[in-house]
């Protein structure tokens, strides 16, 4: 009778838990919906992980703002600085590796730069960099103008180079070790060390090392859309009190030599499987490991933490660990919260920036957590 019993209990009940999730998702669609509609976005997409499988995918709203072709799930999303954590995933397998430490400095990996850039800046270390507290400016100091850096020549690894040949001469803004300033120009310097360790450029690294053993085919970086055509997500800028389209064009993003502080894009689905990764003690990607955050986590309980491309934090919803990070290069906003112990996290982007973004993608992520964990 027992054995029979369970078996009822279990078919009556497992439709139940389907029809559970279910209402979830629907719910989720509902406010994806309202939520851009609420802040002028023109399309919006969401994921969110539940034991370790994509348990909602969706997305709402038109590639650009005027044009009716619908934003499809297969279309790919700017991640702006949530691609730090990539970057530094590939600079945490080399030092797995043993072709870098986290102990390395500027002035060992370039020693040719020795009395070329300011004698402050040999003892930077890699650690310093990945942890935004190398002293530097948060893209450059005021003197320069973008224009300069679009303007260099040769491979991406040539013009990192020069970047920071040119960029170490000046000043920091602080001490190097001493304070926390958010900084793109330390990830491009980082990724600068690791093409000079690996003898290889940045873009190939993060293919070869995290992108397709992850299974990761849509990664690419920039603007999404072919120049002229409607093919792909549109950026949109917030222009005189409009929301105006922005083309691929030169200017409608960072310049190249950035690519590792800020120009990664992909689909929601390629990017769910690099936030797998930090759901385990023992990563699918060797040196890249979730015990290396927790030694960041601060002592004091309501402190946050960074290192390697993510803020770091206590959250009573994510039962203690929880990690985040943003992106936005003004034309998009990505944001991604992650609580390792629960095998859960969710996954907003927007192809639109500034504060409508972010608040639209806060509220979302709110939503999904109250759905599946409360």
């Amino acid at each position: 009778m027992n054995a029979v019993f369970i078996f009822l209990f279990l078919i009556t009940a497992l439709p139940s838990f389907a029809q559970t999730n279910e209402m979830r998702a629907g719910k989720l669609r509902d406010s994806l919906n309202v939520v851009r509609a609420k802040h002028a976005i023109p399309a919006m997409g969401i994921a969110v992980i539940v034991n370790d499988t994509l348990a909602f995918l969706w997305c709402s709203g038109v590639r650009k703002l005027g044009d009716p072709a619908k934003e499809l799930i297969t279309d790919t999303w700017h991640l702006g600085s949530d691609t730090k954590a990539f970057t530094a995933a590939m600079i945490a397998r080399l030092v797995q590796a043993g072709l870098l430490s986290y102990r390395s400095t500027i002035g060992e990996i370039f020693p040719e730069l020795h009395g070329k850039i300011l004698p402050i800046y040999d003892t930077v270390t890699l650690e310093m960099l990945l942890e935004h507290k190398a002293g530097l400016w948060h893209d450059w100091p005021e003197k320069y103008s973008r224009t300069v850096f679009d303007e260099y020549k040769g491979t991406l690894r040539d013009q990192r180079l020069q970047f920071l040949s040119t960029l170490l001469t000046n000043a920091p803004e602080y001490n190097p070790g001493d304070t926390f300033n958010y900084s793109n120009t330390g990830y491009v310097i980082a990724a600068a060390m690791a093409e000079r360790a690996a003898n290889q450029v940045y873009e190939t690294l993060l293919d070869s090392l995290i992108l397709r053993p992850l299974g990761i085919s849509s990664g690419g970086w920039g603007p999404m859309n072919t120049r002229g055509l409607i093919d792909n997500t549109w950026e949109h800028e917030d222009f005189g009190g409009k929301i105006v389209p922005v083309d691929n064009i030169v200017g409608a993003d960072n310049p190249a030599v950035d690519n590792p502080a800020g120009r990664l894009h992909m689909t929601l689905e390629d990017w769910s499987k690099f936030i797998r990764v930090f759901f385990s003690g023992q990563s699918i990607l060797p040196g890249v490991t979730i015990a290396r955050l927790e030694d960041a986590l601060p002592a004091e309980p309501k402190g946050t933490g960074y290192r390697d491309g993510w803020s770091i934090m206590r959250r009573k919803w994510a039962g203690g660990l929880a990690l985040n990070h943003t992106g936005s290069n003004s034309l998009n906003f990505a944001n991604v919260w992650i609580a390792p112990g629960k095998h859960f996290a969710v996954l907003v982007t927007a192809n639109r920036g500034r504060d409508e973004a972010a608040n639209a993608a806060a509220e979302l992520v709110g939503m999904a957590i109250q759905m599946y964990l409360k």
